[in-house]
């Protein structure tokens, strides 16, 4: 999701306070990325279209779908990480 200038100190939460499940501030072409848990394809597109696109910092908005996930962990690695 790419947000014009005027998106800074943006209260993402409060503007989606029961669709989306995690949010990530990230760095190149877009700004953030929300991963969105919906029963179907028209609550989705309620998100997308009702929610999102109507926050008037929200430029843009792409999408991926989930088809089929391969792995699921949440475990990081910290083999040779000394604590300080």
């Amino acid at each position: 999701m790419a947000m014009t200038p005027r998106a800074a100190g943006f209260d993402l939460p409060a503007a989606l306070p029961t669709a989306e499940d995690r949010r990530h501030a990230i760095t190149g072409e877009h700004d953030f990325i929300l991963q969105v848990l919906a029963t179907d394809l028209d609550a989705f597109n309620d998100v997308v279209m009702k929610r999102l696109l109507r926050i008037p910092c929200v430029r843009d908005v792409h999408s991926s779908i989930v088809l089929n996930t391969v792995k699921r962990s949440v475990r990081i690695p910290l083999t040779g990480v000394r604590p300080q």
